[in-house]
């Protein structure tokens, strides 16, 4: 091929073919970016990075335009659609700990970086053809692995509705002031106010608030392209106004605009301040951004109360509190000493109902890391687990080195840490929602018999005391499970008596349930069921060591995220409609969560 790239050989990309083709609608570019974009596709067409469609593919993405530091454009595909159905190819990557040995005797260290990396690799014409994405100038196919992916006039006019904001003015709505407000009316939403945006020319958001509302106005040369208001919600009125600038600082910046603020006379806001006014106060304002809105819901929780009586006995989250509420200096050192470690991250604060939150994070009082970290390691999980848990819901100075303290000196962990394990088995098909496949085994725990049931789509674990280990008792076990979640399609079990009587035969197809046993020469090819197993007896044995309740465990266990979808078992698990003995078309779990699953996993 002729290119500018070098060859680091060709690869080949495989799809699910039981995944139905999605065909994506064009992507509109900001007109800042539309002449940019469209050369840099003319560049890569040239450098044959990319290839014209002319012929219907079954694949069609979008496109994605990233801004580079140094003010570039990168074109990459958007391949969310087409990383769901994609195949993957496993294999494990090289710790630091299993290379550094290899080092013993080296001198001489180099450091390699590759320009432009994934160019190198190219693409078969059938894979090329998959990566086929739309743009406004036409479709294109990737050769090489792509990258994943007028204000005097207006303040005249104004003038008699000034007049009632000044202070010690009587407030009278004369027939000055109604002739005022509907001029305005008029002159901000008719031609040749309302202008088309023009991106050779620079533009001006001017922005004010008031008590009940906020008011915006974006402009060219003076005149308005368009506007926007909406009414404050009960939280955002008591929020010192005085952070917004900050908050709108970080997110033009974390957006990649280039802007500078400037602060006129609240008076000379003649639109915006007029408009965060008018603002209808019953009208249910949209979803907009969340900066740091979290709010605790009004149905009381104890724990919650709890918490919020710790912060206000704790000295420093009262100062915290009241310097949330009042805002925050621009600069550190005018801080009480106690309260500066919290400066960096200030704009993630807030309060809800006497409780900090960061983001959506509670901040624990000084007084409670020490329940917090012994209710984080209930279900006995690992340090990772842990805090993967931990920065979903709670938040205080200090916490991941006293959560890696705890996870490290735990003695019913230390005792029952595993030996050096065998060669991971290739696992069956996970399926494709909750609950619709489903591993079952039984194990024994002094003395007692349990049966163990796992999802394997989403890893959620079951576990019921079985007074026997007839299939009578197993079958009572399960059909509550499915009552409770659904009747899987696929059930699979090792080969004991329980799971190969005619009883259970009876079982499975009344329910219509496939029943797959595992080889009997072979059980651990049963390897979701044994792990799940293997989990929740140590689960029973390390709650039973340290005298804690195992369904305490096993809660905090079903709302671990896990590392491979950043969802935990409980929040994949009740996402679909439960399968019943009526007949029904697929009902699947929400497209998000499928989506981010797969594209992680």
């Amino acid at each position: 091929m002729d290119c500018d790239l070098g060859d680091l050989g060709e690869t080949s990309l495989t799809v699910n073919e039981n995944i139905a083709p999605v065909v994506s609608p064009c992507r509109n570019i900001p007109f800042a970016f539309q002449k940019k974009v469209e050369a840099e596709i003319e560049t890569l067409v040239k450098r044959k990075i990319l290839i014209p469609v002319n012929e219907p593919t079954d694949w069609v993405s979008q496109m994605a335009v990233v801004q580079k530091p140094n003010g570039d454009l990168r074109i990459c595909i958007d391949p969310r659609h087409l990383n769901i159905a994609s195949k993957r190819e496993h294999f494990k990557l090289p710790t630091l700990e299993a290379v550094m040995p290899q080092f013993i005797n080296a001198k001489i260290f180099s450091k390699l970086d590759l320009k432009e990396a994934y160019w190198h690799v190219r693409l078969d014409e059938k894979s090329s053809l998959l990566t086929t994405m739309i743009t406004p100038y036409g479709r294109y196919r990737w050769s090489r692995l792509p990258f994943g992916l007028s204000e005097q006039k207006n303040s005249e006019v104004s003038q008699p509705l000034r007049e009632l904001t000044k202070k010690d003015c009587n407030f009278r709505w004369t027939e000055k002031c109604e002739g005022a407000f509907n001029k305005i009316k008029t002159m901000i939403t008719n031609i040749p106010v309302l202008i088309f945006y023009n991106p050779d020319k620079k533009l001006k958001i001017q922005v004010d608030s008031s008590q009940h509302g906020l008011g915006a106005v974006l402009m060219q040369e003076g005149q308005p392209i368009e506007f926007a208001s909406r009414a404050l919600t009960p939280t955002e009125k008591w929020k010192p106004l005085n952070q917004a600038p900050r908050r709108l600082q970080n997110l033009l910046r974390s957006n990649h605009y280039d802007f500078s603020f400037q602060w006129v006379e609240g008076n000379s806001l003649h639109i915006a301040d007029t408009l965060s006014r008018l603002c209808n106060q019953e009208e249910k304002q949209d979803e907009v951004f969340n900066i740091c809105q979290t709010q605790i819901v009004d149905m009381p929780d104890p724990l919650l109360e709890r918490i919020k009586q710790e912060t206000d006995l704790d000295d420093t989250l009262s100062k915290l509190s009241k310097q949330i509420m009042n805002g925050w200096p621009q600069r550190k050192q005018d801080l009480h000493n106690t309260i500066k470690p919290y400066f960096d991250f200030a704009d993630t604060l807030g309060l809800s109902n006497g409780v900090i939150l960061k983001r959506e994070r509670v901040v624990i009082p000084f007084s409670m890391p020490q329940e917090m970290k012994k209710n984080l390691h209930t279900a006995h999980i690992a340090y990772d687990g842990m805090m993967r848990r931990a920065r979903q819901t709670i938040f205080w100075p200090g916490m991941a080195d006293e959560i890696r303290q705890m996870a490290e000196t735990c003695t019913a962990c230390q005792e029952r840490k595993p030996m050096n394990q065998r060669e991971t088995l290739i696992q069956h098909d996970e399926g494709n929602v909750p609950w619709e496949k489903v591993g079952a085994d039984l194990m024994e725990v002094d003395g007692r018999q349990y049966l163990v049931t796992v999802d394997y789509y989403s890893n959620f674990i079951e576990y019921d005391y079985l007074s026997t280990t007839t299939s009578q008792d197993v079958i009572r076990k399960l059909k509550g499970q499915f009552a409770r979640f659904g009747v899987p399609k696929m059930l699979v079990t090792d080969g004991g008596p329980q799971f190969t009587s005619n009883e259970f035969l009876r079982f499975t197809r009344r329910w219509n349930i496939t029943h797959i046993r595992s080889d009997p020469g072979y059980p651990r090819t049963n390897g979701k069921a044994e792990a799940a197993v293997k989990i929740m007896k140590n689960l029973i044995l390390k709650t039973k060591h340290n005298g804690d309740d195992p369904y305490e465990g096993l809660l905090e266990l079903k709302n671990t995220p896990r590392q491979c979808s950043g969802f935990s078992p409980a929040e994949m698990c009740p996402q679909k409609s439960p399968r019943t003995l009526i007949p029904s078309t697929s009902k699947c779990l929400s497209e998000h969560v499928v989506a981010e699953k797969k594209e992680n996993y």
